[in-house]
């Protein structure tokens, strides 16, 4: 026995002494990888060392500094609490550990011995006798799991979770039960299977109600954590609580009630195979509970707005529940649960959605409210053998599709059947016997919805037009696909006379026609299964209308591929839109499509095929285009004759197009018309000897010609018209016959396809072998090595880390070969030697296999981030370039990170010899090598500690900067002084002040301290390294020093040229956009169609490279920049006689005819307008938009890969020629995408995302997206934040603008002796700058007059001022430094700014071309940062910068009447009077000439002079200065004058603006907008009357206020009181801007929310004021405060509406000085 004691104490030393060798072994490379981390290597590494002395035993652990007195006390604790029998010692003894464990960390606890305390305590939780002692140890446990996570495991083990249930259970004391919810709910993450198996669920819910709120969150969200692993066998514990959280569905509180709709939803995708469950789940009162939430997401007022992705999963739940379940889809049915669907869908189903629509953003939960509404109507017999029952995939989990047929019902209840069956082997015929089941249960919900029509018709009625409008809204397969089935089931169960009534005016037939020519086949099949069952239904109706439509001439086409099909063709390849799942064969299609022609067609088809489609209207059309064409060939040179035949034709086209049912899509587009329209505006058929003038003014003639045939006499506004019939056809032709691709990207493996997580593939690293060109003999060859880098990097990066690893110095030097290594010498014999020689390649081996073991993660990730990098970051330029000169050559994978930073990995498993090194096979497979660097755990021992013991030397000293670009970091704050600021001066100190800063490495951003530097440090954000990689700044890297010492070529510095597949990249590429443009155009080639691109992730690129010269560099930056800022060149009227569209796109894409006949309409009808002085009205601007095409667009904007790649050209192409049709939402959306570089675009769709309520949100609660490590470095945007004097504004604005304007930094606005920063001041800001430009003493704008009243119309600059009659007449000492002083200060311009003719002293001209250049920086970096100016521009202005930036293309006269309407009314009667005079001249009555009178007046009587009227500081072309203008020379005087009120003498001040605006982005991207449009980006949306129910759905109330709160409806009635003036001054006080952004109210983010604010005396029960005080105070004392940044507003509970009134206005007032702590 003494033998066996002993050698079981040598096996536990054996043991403990393995352990010890591993716990040192981690504990030394826990600390290498953490690179000197004292906050989280220092603690793990004390642990790991506690862990092995307690091991080890002995009471060694008492040897650790600080461990012997806190093991004693822990000792003596432990003994006192196993004192049984002695409750006060034990009360004690809990009291002082529960002491203990408050104030500890897991560091000072390294001693505690778990296995000792926690069965102890749990022990002690039993107590029943003592309620106290239960107490303390429930809170004991608690504070354990709270300091040492990984007690929880022990807590489960020794058995506490039934105790902490079976105290809930009894309930006796609360205090216990809140001590035991929090301890559960800890658990609960972790461990929920074995707290459901204690009764979890039931003990958290049977008594919710008796706790407060706050503890009822942390109840709900332990059961929300407890369902996530629900298994069949503990179905009937779930079971009990389903009445519990049907109860809490229907409470007010919003977090309650969406923890238990994520319960639900998990319980349903646990019972979704078992119809019986999910019977018991939905109940009567819990479909009522449902259906009332999800009727919140169609804008109803109710108490609980569920967050996004809360409402899709309740969704899917009703959607599992009525597939899996026909009698609940009844009930369902019978609550008209459609019509809630139709509400949300309806308000949420346009082609792009609006800003703050709180619901329906993403396309997965359109999804699911359509997998909703088909499962509300039974299963299709099986002779319906429907396409979409086939195409349309389940998304996983409870959104899995219904069956659409019997057959497929049947099949589905078999296969859940068989899947039941596994897990229920006991019960071998029960799964049988449930299929069974459900098959009669579908029958019977057949039944009853036949036997009762009234539940199809209402059906019907709810859905068929949203079903229309959303299938036509969107461009996502899977929501088309699920709108068709239900239309399907739709028309298959309502009667022929309700389809008849239903059908009266939808145009199904083309919309059939459109779908039978699609490329998907499950699309074109489930057309034809509809149009089988319309021919069935109503043959006498749409026999007709098919073949007007050209329904039958599509089925036509697809009868006609049965021989093509049964001959072994394959089907034609899907498109990239198309969605990968299975399909029907096209031989079934073919054989379906004859059956159909053969039955309804037989007797159409006796003429021939040919003539099966042809009907009146198409033989009519045809008619006229050939007279059309033919005409002027007959005219035998007389114009008139031609003109007038062309009139002729034109007329009876547009009767045609309004006569009798009109003319369809497919006989406009079979007979020709459009390609003969085209024809005829182009010039077709004209002489030849015409020149070029003649012929553009020969087809400016037709084409107003056309327009006056559809709109005549004037009626181009009107509604009605041919020309509206026109425009809609050539819509509807071009929707038909366009195949623009929507290219979605394939993400990198392990990276889901979906919305939300594609935007953290663009962190994963590619890899790269970069290969010298051939014949380059000059630079070295690194294809020997892999390079990983992120996709964003711009080949600029790549080009700072090759150059000096591939460059040959010149000339060589005989160097020493290195015995040691670098590090080993010291800093400067290391620089010294690595400048001048390249070391030992077995020295460079033991470097690199350091770096690997160094910046490799415990799992065996590489991460680009090393100690390495951060060396070499430390290291000077000279130093940086030498280190980097040890690896060239070498084989290896190298890791770029951000702004160039670089780490040499190595590849091979085992070390290799320096002659070893040149064997390298190039061809080795890298994915191989990455799979086998584990194996560096398995080398020798001496190795391993030689190599950890380098690579820790080498990383030590650099530790500081450990994850630099991970963490976020202080921003330092540039002061701005006034006085040193102005507009002469500002851009040459500038010039003198910039390249010094950086963002300070402080670890937080709670506080500034100290770090604050004058304006002339400022712009560090945009240095030679941020410039160079298109980022926000990155100074103080290696890379940025060495950029600026090695030279290069270009503005960037290029050194080298980079190829993929033979084609030079521009160095300013990304290496996403460079693969990927190479990539989709290598197979282009092949297929001719662009396809979706390859992962990029899954191969090794080769990209090679050759050594830089001039001309190429120059060649390639100059196409960049083209391609950037391209701008038409060509007049309009040229394109429209050479019949080409600006942009580039191909003449032979389908619907290229129909597309130009658009644009040319568009300007015609535009110009037409304006010419009267009238806007194009809102229902022309909305004939023109192709919903379908902005539903592509913005589909494609919400691919992060492709964003970042590149977009298909097609978007870029249409948005320079036709921006028209796409919607307002959809061209701003571009804007942001592509405007404003790929940090913001990528922000902004990461913001979208999470409040979409995408699939990273699928379980409810608030969205899930990956944290900030998941993000690209490119993606992250850094602030610039700037502090300026309040009262010196506009002075301040030069330096800032001149310091910021090109950064791509987010700007941020502090004041002097002001406390507030973020948002609000920055929106303050812009607003102050929008007034102090409008101020007349800077004599910039024309300005109406002296008077000051604010102007009637909305969106007039005169709204611009915060004036209200209120704020006067109380005092205006008080009035926030004079509102009535301020409103006298500014211009008055009803109809918006528009530029005074520019002085002719060039000092004066200059000043004022520095404001317009200011302004235009200003609007531009606004809009760049989402922000908004208060200032409202002239259209007419607008007008001129877009026709200055796209030189022409865009262009149109500016009339003085836009301008100054009583101007233009004497410049008109002047030039009448010239032209009456010049016709009495003409005729010889000299006389009657000189008797011409102005207004009574003679010429000499106006005493007129060569003087710009107004402004005669300002030059006026045509006549000497001060003379005075004769009779002849008035036509040349009027039009002198309108040149320099809207021509040569505003030019330059909108050159200025222009060139302001370049200084941020490029402002031809702005071209795609109206002028109306511009203002409403800029300045944001006009004025909008707020009621109750718009600000009970837009604005949250929380801590301490429901909607349902007196205050609340007080304050709501006040805000839908408020005029315009009292409107802006609130939206100021609150946001820090008087305007709301594009969307208005609920497009405000963030989300304005209402606070409840504690009065001054509340809560003090020693000096409670009497209620009669109270109320005083209120009155007096207490106002509401804001928080400008997240807009809060802090209401205190005022007892009237009277009270609350006055007190919020008065601070709106008077509260708006300046930003201080509240």
């Amino acid at each position: 026995a003494a033998r066996g004691n002993i050698g079981d104490n040598a096996s536990r030393a054996a043991a403990a002494m393995a352990d010890a060798e591993r716990a040192l072994r981690e504990a030394l490379e826990g600390r290498m990888r953490g690179g000197g981390d004292n906050s989280d290597g220092g603690a793990g590494n004390a642990s790991a060392l506690h862990g092995l002395l307690r091991r080890l035993g002995a009471g060694l652990e008492e040897l650790m500094p600080g461990m012997g007195a806190t093991s004693s006390r822990l000792k003596a604790l432990l003994q006192a609490l196993k004192q049984e029998g002695d409750d006060s010692a034990q009360m004690e003894a809990l009291g002082e550990l529960c002491e203990v464990l408050s104030m500890a960390n897991e560091e000072s606890l390294a001693a505690f011995n778990m296995d000792s305390f926690v069965p102890t305590l749990v022990n002690l939780l039993n107590a029943e006798h003592n309620p106290d002692m239960m107490l303390l140890a429930a809170r004991a446990l608690t504070h354990l799991m709270d300091v040492m996570p990984q007690s929880c495991g022990a807590v489960v083990h020794y058995g506490a979770i039934p105790s902490f249930c079976a105290r809930l259970l009894t309930i006796e004391f609360i205090d216990l039960a809140e001590q035991c919810l929090q301890a559960l709910e800890k658990l609960s993450k972790e461990h929920p299977a074995p707290c459901l198996r204690a009764g979890g669920l039931m003990a958290v819910l049977s008594y919710l109600d008796f706790f407060s709120t706050g503890v009822q969150r942390v109840a709900m969200s332990t059961a929300a954590n407890i369902c996530r692993q629900l298994s069949p066998a503990s179905a009937d514990m779930v079971a009990e609580v389903v009445p519990n959280l049907t109860n809490i569905l229907q409470y007010h509180d919003t977090k309650l009630v969406e923890h238990a709709c994520v319960c639900v939803s998990r319980i349903a995708d646990s019972w979704a195979r078992d119809a019986d469950r999910l019977q018991t789940l939905c109940g009567e009162s819990f479909l009522d509970n449902t259906l009332a939430l999800l009727s919140a997401g169609s804008g109803a007022d109710t108490l609980v707005k569920l967050s996004p992705p809360t409402y899709t999963a309740l969704v899917r739940t009703l959607g599992a529940c009525a597939n899996g379940n026909p009698a609940i889809a009844a009930k369902l049915l019978e609550r008209d649960a459609h019509k809630t669907i139709s509400d949300v869908l309806g308000s949420v189903a346009a082609a792009v959605a609006s800003p703050g629509a709180p619901y329906a953003r993403s396309s997965e939960q359109q999804f699911e409210l359509l997998n909703l509404a088909s499962a509300l109507l039974p299963a299709m017999p099986d002779a319906v053998q429907c396409g979409p029952d086939v195409c349309t995939p389940g998304v996983g989990g409870a959104g899995s599709p219904g069956p659409t047929t019997r057959r497929a019902a049947t099949q589905q209840a078999a296969a859940t059947a068989d899947a039941t069956a596994q897990q229920q082997r006991e019960e071998k015929e029960e799964p049988k016997e449930r299929a069974e089941t459900r098959g009669d249960a579908m029958l019977a919900f057949e039944a009853a919805v036949t036997g009762e029509p009234a539940l199809a018709t209402r059906y019907a009625d709810s859905m068929y037009s949203t079903l229309m409008h959303v299938h036509g809204h969107t461009s996502n397969p899977l929501v088309r696909h699920k709108c068709m089935l239900s239309l399907t089931k739709l028309l298959y169960y309502s009667t022929p006379a309700h389809l008849e009534e239903l059908l009266r005016t939808s145009p199904v037939s083309s919309f059939l026609a459109e779908l039978l020519g699609a490329a998907d086949t499950d699309t074109a099949m489930a057309a034809l299964v509809i149009s089988e069952l319309l021919l069935d239904k109503l043959p006498g109706i749409f026999r007709r209308y098919f073949m007007k439509e050209g329904v039958v001439h599509q089925i036509e086409r697809l009868a006609a591929k049965e021989g093509e099909a049964a001959a072994g063709g394959a089907a034609p390849p899907l498109s990239p839109r198309t969605p990968r799942q299975p399909t029907r064969s096209s031989l079934s299609l073919s054989q379906r499509a004859r059956a159909l022609k053969e039955k309804h067609f037989a007797d159409a088809a006796g003429d021939g095929g040919a003539s099966m489609g042809e009907t009146e209207g198409l033989q009519r059309l045809k008619a006229l285009c050939a007279r059309l064409s033919s005409g002027p060939l007959r005219c035998t040179g007389d114009a008139a004759a031609c003109a007038k035949s062309d009139r002729e034709v034109l007329g009876e086209l547009a009767r045609a197009l309004m006569a009798g049912e009109g003319i369809s899509t497919f006989e406009l587009l079979s007979s020709g018309t459009i390609g003969a329209l085209k024809a005829h505006v182009t010039g077709a058929g004209l002489p030849e000897g015409l020149s070029m003038t003649e012929r553009e003014a020969a087809t400016t003639r037709r084409l107003a010609d056309l327009v006056a045939a559809t709109a005549p006499q004037g009626a181009t506004a009107a509604e009605g018209t041919g020309l509206h019939v026109l425009v809609d056809k050539l819509c509807q032709a071009f929707n038909v016959q366009e195949r623009f691709p929507v290219v979605l990207s394939a993400p990198p493996p392990g990276v889901a396809a979906s919305d939300g997580t594609s935007l953290s593939a663009l962190a994963q690293p590619i890899k790269l072998r970069l290969c010298r060109a051939s014949g380059e003999r000059s630079l070295r060859d690194y294809a020997t090595n892999v390079v990983l880098i992120e996709p964003l990097e711009s080949l600029l990066a790549v080009d700072d880390f090759l150059w000096p690893r591939v460059h040959k110095p010149e000339p060589p030097r005989s160097r020493p070969v290195f015995d040691t290594p670098a590090a080993d010498k010291g800093k400067g014999a290391a620089e010294e030697e690595s400048a001048q020689a390249e070391p030992a390649r077995a020295t460079t081996r033991s470097m690199t296999k350091a770096a690997e073991k160094a910046q490799t993660s415990p799992d065996g990730d590489k991460r680009p981030v090393s100690a390495l990098t951060r060396s070499l970051r430390s290291t000077g330029a000279a130093g940086a370039a030498a280190a980097m000169e040890h690896d060239g050559g070498e084989g290896g994978t190298v890791q770029a990170g951000s702004s160039g930073d670089v780490d040499m990995v190595d590849d091979d498993a085992e070390p290799m010899e320096a002659d070893d090194a040149a064997g390298v096979d190039d061809d080795d497979s890298p994915d191989e090598d990455e799979e086998d660097g584990d194996e560096d755990d398995d080398e020798d021992e001496d190795e391993d500690e030689y190599h950890d013991d380098y690579a820790d030397d080498y990383a030590q000293p650099f530790h500081d900067d450990e994850d630099r670009d991970e963490m976020p970091t202080a921003d330092p704050v540039q002061d701005i002084e006034a006085a040193t600021s102005s507009p002469e001066g500002s851009q040459e100190r500038a010039s003198q002040g910039g390249g010094s800063g950086g963002r300070s490495q402080a670890a937080g951003r709670s506080k500034h301290s100290g770090g604050t530097s004058k304006a002339t440090g400022m712009g560090s954000g945009d240095g030679a390294g941020g410039a160079r990689r298109g980022g926000a700044g990155s100074s103080g890297s290696y890379a940025a020093a060495a950029a600026a010492a090695k030279g290069g070529f270009g503005k960037h510095g290029v050194n080298l040229i980079f190829s993929v597949n033979g084609s030079d990249v521009p160095p300013g590429s990304s290496i996403f956009s460079a693969l990927g443009a190479a990539d989709a155009q290598s197979r282009q080639g092949e297929s001719g169609q662009p396809q979706a691109p390859r992962r990029l992730w899954d191969t090794v690129h080769s990209i090679s490279y050759r050594r830089a010269d001039e001309a190429t560099v120059a060649a390639l930056e100059g196409a960049a920049e083209a391609s950037r800022s391209r701008a038409a060149s060509a007049p309009v009227a040229r394109d429209l006689a050479a019949g080409r569209l600006p942009g580039g796109l191909d003449e032979s894409t389908p619907g290229y005819d129909a597309l130009y006949l658009l644009r040319m309409l568009w300007l015609q009808a535009s110009a037409e307008l304006r010419a009267r002085g009238v806007d194009v009205p809102p229902h022309l601007t909305k004939l023109f938009v192709s919903t379908k095409l902005s539903s592509k667009l913005s589909r494609q904007l919400q691919d992060p890969l492709m964003l970042s790649g590149g977009l298909p050209t097609w978007c870029a192409q249409l948005m320079e020629a036709c921006p028209f049709l796409f919607t307002f939402e959809a061209r701003r959306q571009y804007l942001h995408g592509t405007a404003f570089g790929l940090p913001r675009a990528l922000q902004r769709l990461r913001q979208q995302q999470a409040e979409g309520g995408t699939s990273a949100g699928r379980d409810g609660g608030s969205g899930r997206h990956g944290g900030r490590g998941s993000e690209p470095r490119a993606a992250r945007l850094q602030r610039q934040k700037v502090r300026l004097a309040r009262s010196e504004v506009l002075a301040a604005a030069f330096k800032v603008m001149d310091m910021c304007a090109g950064s791509r930094s987010t700007l941020e606005i502090e004041y002097f002796k002001e406390v507030g920063t973020g948002l609000g001041p920055t929106l303050e800001f812009y607003t102050l700058l929008g007034h102090a430009l409008q101020e007349r003493k800077l004599n910039l704008w024309r300005d109406d007059g002296p008077e000051h009243e604010l102007a009637a119309t909305d969106g007039a600059e005169g709204e611009a001022m915060d004036v209200d009659d209120e704020g006067k007449s109380k005092g205006k000492s008080k009035d926030r430094g004079g509102l009535a002083a301020l409103s006298a200060k500014l211009v008055r311009a009803p109809r918006g700014l528009f530029p005074r003719p520019l002085p002719v002293r060039e000092s004066r001209a200059e000043r004022v071309l520095k404001h317009f250049t200011l302004l235009g920086s200003s609007v531009g970096k606004a809009l760049q940062d989402g922000r908004l100016m208060d200032i409202y521009l002239a259209p007419a202005f607008w007008d001129l910068m877009i026709a200055h930036v796209t030189k022409g293309a865009w262009s149109r006269e500016v009339t003085p009447r836009e301008v100054d309407p009583a101007l233009a009314a004497t410049l008109d009667k002047l030039q009448a009077y010239s032209s009456e005079r010049q016709r009495l001249l003409n005729e010889g009555r000299a006389a009657d000439a000189s008797a011409l009178t102005v207004d009574g007046a003679t010429i000499d009587d106006l005493c007129l002079e060569w003087a710009c009227p107004g402004y005669p500081d300002a030059k006026l072309s045509g006549g000497a200065a001060g003379m005075a203008v004769s009779a002849d020379e008035v036509s040349s005087y009027a039009a002198a004058v309108a040149d320099a009120h809207c021509g040569a003498g505003v030019a330059r001040q909108v050159a200025a603006f222009a060139e302001g605006l370049r200084k941020v982005f490029a402002p031809e991207r702005l071209a795609c907008f109206t002028a109306e449009e511009l203002n409403e980006l800029v300045g944001g949306s006009g004025y909008e009357q707020w009621d109750k129910a718009l600000l009970l759905e837009c604005v949250k109330f929380d801590h301490g206020y429901t909607s349902s709160s007196p205050a609340i409806g007080f304050l709501v009635e006040i805000l839908s009181e408020l005029d315009a003036t009292d409107q802006r001054a609130f939206l100021r006080f609150v946001t820090g801007a008087p305007r709301l952004p594009t969307g208005g109210l609920a497009a405000l983010s963030p989300r304005l929310t209402v606070v409840r604010k504690q009065p001054q005396a509340e809560g003090d029960a020693a000096n409670s004021p009497s209620p009669a005080a109270s109320k005083q105070l209120l009155l007096t004392g207490d106002l509401p405060s804001v928080m400008t940044c997240v807009n809060y507003l802090k209401m205190p509970p005022y007892s009237t509406k009277a009270a609350m009134r006055e007190r919020l206005m008065y601070a709106v007032r008077h509260g708006q000085g300046s930003f201080d702590l509240s």
